[in-house]
């Protein structure tokens, strides 16, 4: 019998995540889980997504003022009258799974972590931090998955107690088919004014404690690059001010092109006009266990990556180059050379990018996630 699936991540339609969601859920449908999925935003999903996602529910609400508590019970109040075999719930929205959880006693709760409380105030972060030691510590809970292997063992040497409880581990994904290798949007190049230049990008959020400032530091060493290079940074975040303040005050803002954030269905076109794309996370708890979709994106789409050499960038790709993280000099180095490799050269890079990719698709992810819900029920679902 079909294994009845709640999917609960909360995303909003209109962000990437939210997009990401949909596909997660499309392609669980496809390995024959019968799935809904609860998101939030001002959008209808058809209109706004345009995905198509066949025998998927998706529950669409309005996007709520008070993100945590309100979230929390408006989900659980529209999915409470359905029964489901597990509900698979981030720690943000485990609260919901929880009050499922005492209304429905056959139900399993299985707990996703796909990232950590990082954005905001540290007095921010506390509920969060609240709602993961919950989530992970609760006796409700009949499992657990990861995003990265390191995550896995992070949360398991904190947690000794829990290493009885199953857990397994599914990635980060892409869509091979919206992110794929094309030629530089040429319209996009001249309103950027990027002709001649070698384009390094980075797009996403832009909150401080990401590293996007110490590109500037990159961008002065590369002034005398044998191919200018300009930076393109895409996103939102506190991050904006400070790096036009760092570019204007070391006499750089040459090198930069710092765009709002754009829609995951524009970003393509986007991605299209780099050389190389950048991960500058700094290794810090952080970052140090989660792995970003961009890096997935700028791979999909034939693109070579200089990222921070964290766990959560490793054996990735033969296309990602790892670099010590903070070391401005060394990042300079490899984008340079990167920047200057002859026409062979590159090809045989966005060759090997895009093949890389293909064991990060969003259906190699939903057959990991499946894989572990099939032992688990066998082994009785406890």
């Amino acid at each position: 019998m079909s294994l009845k699936l709640l999917f609960l991540r909360g995303a909003d339609v209109s962000n990437p995540l939210g997009q990401t969601d949909v596909l997660i859920a499309e392609e669980l449908w496809k390995k024959g889980i019968d799935i809904e999925t609860v998101l939030f935003g001002r959008h209808g999903v058809d209109s706004k997504l345009s995905l198509n996602a066949p025998g998927v529910r998706i529950l669409v609400g309005e996007s709520p003022p008070l993100r945590g508590l309100v979230t929390n019970l408006r989900t659980f109040r529209r999915t409470v009258p359905t029964r489901y075999d597990v509900v698979l719930a981030s720690y943000e929205l485990f609260p919901a799974a929880f009050m499922y959880k005492l209304r429905h006693r056959d139900v399993h709760v299985i707990v996703d972590l796909r990232s950590i409380p990082v954005g905001g105030t540290i007095l921010a972060r506390v509920p969060h931090i609240l709602l993961l030691v919950w989530a992970l510590t609760s006796s409700y809970v009949s499992g657990v998955t990861c995003i990265t292997e390191s995550m896995l063992e992070a949360v398991r040497r904190s947690l000794p107690s829990r290493k009885k409880v199953p857990w397994a581990v599914w990635g980060s994904g892409v869509d091979l088919v919206h992110f794929s290798p094309r030629e530089p949007d040429r319209d996009l190049m001249q309103k950027l004014r990027l002709e001649g230049y070698s384009v390094v990008g980075y797009h996403g959020s832009l909150s401080s404690s990401r590293g996007i400032e110490s590109l500037v530091d990159v961008a002065h060493l590369l002034i005398n690059a044998r191919k200018p290079v300009v930076f393109l940074i895409i996103g939102k975040g506190d991050a904006v001010a400070k790096v036009k303040a760092k570019a204007k005050e070391m006499q750089v803002e040459h090198s930069f092109r710092v765009l709002d954030a754009v829609s995951y269905h524009a970003m393509p076109r986007y991605l299209s006009v780099l050389d190389v794309g950048v991960v500058p996370h700094p290794d810090d708890w952080r970052w140090r266990h989660q792995q970003p979709l961009k890096l997935l994106e700028f791979l999909a789409m034939g693109k070579p990556v200089v990222a921070t050499d964290l766990p959560c960038h490793r054996n990735v790709s033969r296309a990602v180059f790892l670099v010590p993280p903070s070391n401005p000099q060394v990042m300079a180095k490899r984008i340079e050379m990167l920047t200057n490799l002859d026409g062979s050269a590159q090809l045989e890079l966005r060759d090997n990018a895009r093949a890389d990719a293909y064991a990060w698709s969003w259906g190699i992810q939903a057959e990991r996630l499946k894989a572990f819900l099939d032992r688990w029920r066998h082994d009785g679902g406890e």
